[in-house]
């Protein structure tokens, strides 16, 4: 298979592996690899990439994703993440990638993903798809909420549970503080939440259930 790839990584040990995995094991050919999407975005432009692999670690990716969807609707997108977060995999398919698959998958399980998307179809790794189950299952009604949320609000809400800060999360998004509290309010409106530590809190423990369902399964 001469199948040209890109990786979208901004984790230099990651993108060693994911190269690896693509050249040795898969036998395609990268073409590209970038740390940001402005970046991946140019470079799909220069080398017209069959397959971009995107490593997710929040929702950042998603306008990436969509974007490489729109401009050329026949490239595949694999999404690499680092969490099995069911909003987010929901979020990445509809956003056009083909395939969702774990940092902590096997490597059989990532080249059958890879098969997969090359082939046109949907793969979804065993570990995001128990997540999937049980987010929709939960009968705590806590998490399912966050399904309100619009990306950049869980993009937000991720940062959150990471324990990063207004002035760090407006820095790393390019966006002013006051664009980050503005957010937050309408986060709070839509999760029925009264103050920024409730919401604090809440993000936490989403990210700590769905840490105890992936370690449970």
């Amino acid at each position: 298979m001469s199948c040209k790839s890109m990786i979208v990584c901004p984790e230099p040990l990651v993108c060693m592996g994911l190269r690896y995995l693509l050249v040795m094991e898969a036998g395609l050919r990268v073409c590209g690899e970038a740390a940001r999407s402005m970046e991946a975005l140019q470079l799909r432009d220069l080398h017209k990439p069959e397959l971009t692999v995107v490593c997710a670690k929040h929702g950042e990716d998603l306008a990436l994703v969509r974007e490489l969807g729109r401009a050329r609707p026949k490239t595949r997108v694999l999404v690499v993440a680092h969490h099995a977060e069911p909003t987010q995999v929901q979020r990445a398919l509809k956003a056009g990638a083909l395939g969702y698959v774990m940092l902590e998958d096997e490597e059989a399980e990532v080249l059958r993903a890879l098969m997969t998307v090359m082939a046109g179809g949907v793969h979804v790794s065993q570990r995001a798809m128990r997540g999937l189950q049980w987010w929709l299952g939960n009968p705590a009604g806590m998490v399912n909420s966050v399904d309100a949320l619009s990306d950049r609000e869980l993009e937000i809400y991720h940062l959150i549970a990471d324990g990063v800060r207004t002035k760090e999360i407006a820095y790393m998004l390019n966006i002013s503080v006051k664009t980050v509290e503005t957010h937050k309010q309408r986060m709070k409106e839509k999760l029925n939440l009264r103050t920024c530590a409730e919401l604090n809190r809440h993000a936490c423990l989403s990210a700590a259930e769905g840490t105890g369902q992936r370690r449970r399964g």
